[in-house]
């Protein structure tokens, strides 16, 4: 058996300029098209559209007021009255939404767009570190592949379902866990990243397990 990552081991570290690159980019790219397109605070539109400000907010801000009421296992606001636990595991938009707590509901949408952007450069630097990683990356290429996959057509058609998009990031971190599984540092953190993709999505469990599993068997044999 052979760890591609092992031909690798002695190889350069990403520099701190272009991980910073693979996360900016993406960031600025996103938010030039939110100014153009108008969303506030560079015009009148907003970003609360489809599920997000349909079902995934809503649970969000559900889950908040059960907080402050001290209740969150039952709800009246939930048609005639009834449990929310499946509501905040099915639609509560994933672990990174759950940021969005503390946030008062008169900036929930200018949260959200910051959130979008963060989420996207996040994506971009995780498949940076996976690219940098890899044998023989150029300089510059993972970069430039970062910010293709961060800006990736499922990542627009998805934005406002909060829930997939943090499986674009947790991908790569698998992947690169999977390479240094020899590493025992590197086998608690495939788990945390597999536990924390379980958890953030649990519709897609099973593709997230069939991922590493090809992957693995990909990089292994």
């Amino acid at each position: 058996m052979k760890i591609w990552a092992g031909e690798n081991a002695g190889g350069k570290r990403g520099k701190p300029l272009q991980a910073c690159a693979a996360f900016a980019l993406p960031v600025l790219l996103l938010g030039l098209v939110f100014a153009l397109v108008g969303v506030w605070p560079f015009g009148g539109n907003t970003s609360l559209t489809g599920d997000l400000g349909g079902i995934y907010l809503p649970v969000v801000s559900s889950l908040r007021q059960g907080l402050q009421a001290g209740d969150i296992a039952y709800s009246f606001g939930k048609s005639l009255g009834g449990e929310m636990f499946s509501s905040y595991m099915s639609y509560g938009g994933g672990l990174a939404l759950l940021a969005l707590l503390p946030i008062p509901t008169a900036l929930l949408a200018d949260a959200v767009t910051v959130y979008y952007l963060l989420v996207v450069g996040c994506i971009g630097l995780c498949m940076y570190f996976y690219l940098a990683a890899r044998p023989g990356a150029k300089p510059w290429w993972p970069v430039a592949f970062a910010v293709c996959y961060a800006l990736c057509g499922y990542t627009m058609a998805f934005l406002q379902n909060t829930m997939w998009l943090p499986t674009l990031a947790f991908s790569p971190l698998a992947a690169l866990c999977i390479d240094r599984l020899e590493g025992r540092r590197w086998r608690v953190g495939y788990t945390v990243v597999l536990a924390a993709a379980l958890v953030n999505n649990s519709y897609t469990w099973w593709m997230r397990c069939l991922f590493c599993l090809l992957y693995w068997a990909l990089a292994t044999f």
